[in-house]
């Protein structure tokens, strides 16, 4: 039987950027590496879409950092790296932590970017509303964000100018945010995504959402034959 192939090490990812292109440094933090491999392979995605047909770099085990140059990164855009482990059976590990580099709309690096949310999820309540939930765990998503920007399409499209409302991070959430809807007609579809934000940094890019229709009507009521009764025991 194979033994499964993990990560060794975490990869800490940095960036040297000019104006269109970015040099980005992936430097080994230390860990013990499995004898079955002998490099990893980074890939990368743009905007949430991870692109594992093309391998960007290698790295190799006693490699301390390796160099990305010259990427063509578009402007307006969230660019996520991985390395995975690869096995002398060409097996991959799964995919190392992410990290988050975001082009602004001038094509420079903006600094001091947030990761996105996870495990995103929409609850169907009564009167038309929603309860949006997602998490941020900043012990293993690193960069603690001022918020999130919570932006809605409820037929329109996604306005990513301005957000429909704003929830401020806090130590007290423990990763776990709670957002209640305004009431929506019975039966509009509405889509919803969160992006968090830095006050002096920027915002993520990430497209993802969720989406449901509302019911603001709920089941008919009972009007006839009808009885009731109880006791005290």
């Amino acid at each position: 039987m194979n033994k499964p192939i993990q990560p060794a090490i975490d990869p800490k990812i940095e960036a040297e950027h000019g104006v269109g292109t970015a040099d980005v440094v992936a430097e080994a933090s230390g860990g013990i590496f499995e004898s079955v491999s002998s490099f990893y392979n980074i890939y990368r995605g743009q905007n949430g879409v991870m692109d594992y047909n093309h391998v960007v770099a290698t790295m190799l085990l006693t490699d301390t950092q390796v160099s990305i140059p010259g990427q063509i990164l578009a402007a307006n855009s969230s660019w996520t790296f991985i390395r995975r482990l690869v096995a002398a059976n060409g097996l991959e590990s799964i995919d190392s932590s992410p990290c988050y580099i975001n082009i602004d709309s001038s094509g420079n690096l903006i600094l001091d970017t947030p990761n996105t949310v996870h495990d995103l999820s929409l609850k169907l309540l009564a009167a038309g509303q929603f309860q949006l939930r997602w998490r941020y765990t900043p012990l293993s998503d690193g960069l603690i964000p001022d918020g999130f920007n919570i932006y809605i399409d409820s037929g329109s499209g996604f306005n990513f100018s301005v957000p429909a409302a704003v929830v401020t991070a806090g130590s007290l959430n423990f990763g776990d945010y709670i957002y209640i809807s305004n009431s929506y007609s019975n039966g509009q579809l509405v889509k919803f995504t969160v992006r968090s934000f830095i006050t002096a940094g920027a915002e993520t890019k990430n497209t993802d959402y969720v989406s449901g229709t509302a019911d603001s009507v709920g089941p008919a009521a009972i009007t006839t034959g009808v009885t009731g009764s109880f006791s005290i025991i």
